[in-house]
C-alpha cells in the first residue's frame, strides 16, 4: 500500500482533484490509516462541486465509521476469519490459534502469548 499511497500523493500534490483525493482515501483506508483517510475525504468534500457533494459526504461518513471501528477490538480479525464466517470456521481458527499462542507453548515470550491467548479466548466468546 505504501507505493500506491505514494503515487496518489504525487497525483494530489500535482493536481488536487476530488477523484484523486477519493483514491488516496481508499488506499489509506486499505492500509488501515483511518485518520489520514478521513482527512483526504474531508478535503475532497471541501473542494467538490455541488453535484458531487452528496457522494463526498457519504465517503466522509464511511471513513468516520471505519475510524471508530478501528479503535475497537475486531474479533474476526483476531481469529483471522472473514465477517461472514460460519461457526465451524470460527471454531477451527480458534483451536489453531489457541494452540499456537498457548502460554505453555511460548515460554520464550510468555507475556505476549498470555495477551494473545486472552484476546483469542475473548474473541471466541
Amino acid at each position: 500500500y505504501a507505493k500506491a499511497e505514494e503515487e496518489c500523493m504525487k497525483h494530489v500534490n500535482n493536481q488536487e482533484s476530488v477523484e484523486g483525493l477519493h483514491l488516496l482515501g481508499e488506499v489509506q483506508s486499505s492500509a488501515e490509516k483511518y485518520q489520514e483517510s478521513l482527512r483526504s475525504y474531508q478535503r475532497a468534500l471541501e473542494i467538490a462541486p455541488d453535484d458531487q457533494k452528496q457522494h463526498c459526504k457519504r465517503k466522509v461518513e464511511e471513513a468516520q465509521v471505519a475510524l471508530k471501528q478501528s479503535k475497537e477490538k475486531n474479533y474476526y480479525k483476531i481469529l483471522s476469519v472473514p465477517r461472514n464466517a460460519k461457526l465451524k470456521e470460527i471454531k477451527k481458527s480458534y483451536r489453531e490459534l489457541a494452540l499456537q499462542w498457548h502460554p505453555d507453548k511460548n515460554t520464550d515470550n510468555k507475556e505476549k502469548a498470555e495477551q494473545m491467548f486472552q484476546d483469542i479466548s475473548e474473541a471466541y466468546e
